[in-house]
């Protein structure tokens, strides 16, 4: 049995593939659909006498657009707005590695003037390199392929009970992390 579908849902559909054609990816594609640069339709669009030319370029671009032409340039304002905001993001990251080699660099000249203090925090983590190669062997078996492979065998172990077969549970072996109550 198949469904009619109303005029207004068939409308509503159209309209937004229709709409769809609007929404741009990249900053160049809507530059080249529009034939001018992004701040010019923006201010187009903030400005009521240039808003009518915006309205009037679109729906010279695309005679389709007939009423949905006011929809259309919000769809487009907000889409610009989200491209500004992923310009802004992919400019933070480009940034990062030399923000990273900017704070080295700080940190360097903070060592190098702070020599005493320097060979002071040198000399402590040496004599504790020891007691943290230690620790860090004592949690070895806390990591999470070896605690998978523990219980796997922990799982393994009741087997025997499925079949009528009765055995030992093994020991895991899990000890305590030093220093934990």
């Amino acid at each position: 049995m198949t469904t009619q579908k109303s005029s207004a849902e068939r409308v509503k559909s159209y309209d937004t593939k229709l709409l769809d054609a609007w929404v741009f990816r990249d900053r160049e594609s809507l530059e080249n659909r529009f034939g001018m640069e992004m701040d010019k339709i923006l201010a187009l669009y903030n400005s009521d006498t240039g808003r009518q030319k915006l309205l009037e370029h679109m729906r010279k671009i695309d005679p389709s657009l007939n009423g949905n032409a006011d929809r259309a340039a919000g769809i487009v304002k907000k889409n610009m707005e989200q491209l500004e905001k992923k310009k802004g993001f992919f400019e933070k990251v480009m940034a990062l590695p030399a923000k990273g080699v900017e704070l080295v660099g700080k940190a360097g000249k903070v060592l190098w003037n702070h020599k005493i203090l320097t060979l002071i925090a040198l000399a402590i983590a040496s004599w504790q390199l020891p007691n943290l190669i230690r620790y860090f062997a004592s949690i070895e078996g806390a990591e999470a392929g070896n605690a998978m492979a523990k219980a796997g065998e922990y799982v393994e172990s009741f087997l025997p009970f499925s079949a009528g077969k009765t055995g030992a549970v093994p020991d895991l072996g899990i000890g305590s992390i030093p220093g934990s109550p």
